[in-house]
């Protein structure tokens, strides 16, 4: 698809980008009020994180959220694209924009968690890009896997 434009760290839609990563995810209250937050995501971004958000035909169609959690490591948060905009390769265009905000910070791993049984796909995606599980645990019957990429010089 050709009318794809990617925006990075651009706060003056960030209401829609967190609707969007709201109607994704449809977390409880509480996960809403913990991942949610604007004034969080926005604190995130001004410490170095990133927004990367992907409009197609000028409609906002996915997102990922990512923050720094030491001097050398960028931790992709939230992320995810609409159904109806999946299959158009737009996640992986996101994921280049991050690894390369990344190196261009001069961050050395991009980390990353999902669940390999709830979001297979995700997982797939992370191991097919380099990514390998670091550590897991299990909470309500779930594995969730901690998954790092170390980036080259």
């Amino acid at each position: 698809m050709s009318d794809m434009e990617y925006k990075i760290n651009d706060l003056s839609e960030s209401d829609s980008v967190i609707e969007i990563s709201k109607s994704i995810f449809s977390p409880s209250w509480p996960e809403a009020e913990k991942y949610h937050k604007k004034e969080d995501w926005i604190g995130k971004i001004n410490q170095g994180g990133l927004l990367v958000a992907v409009y197609v035909e000028g409609k906002l169609a996915g997102f990922a959220m990512c923050y720094v959690t030491d001097k050398d490591t960028l931790h992709i948060w939230l992320g995810g694209v609409l159904d109806k905009y999946r299959g158009l390769g737009l996640w992986g265009g996101m994921y280049n924009k991050i690894e390369e905000y990344a190196k261009i910070r001069k961050y050395k791993r991009l980390t990353l968690n999902t669940y390999k049984s709830k979001y297979p796909i995700m997982y797939a995606f992370a191991t097919k890009h380099g990514f390998s599980c670091y550590k897991t645990e299990t909470t309500d019957n779930l594995e969730k896997s901690f998954l790092e990429r170390w980036l080259g010089e």
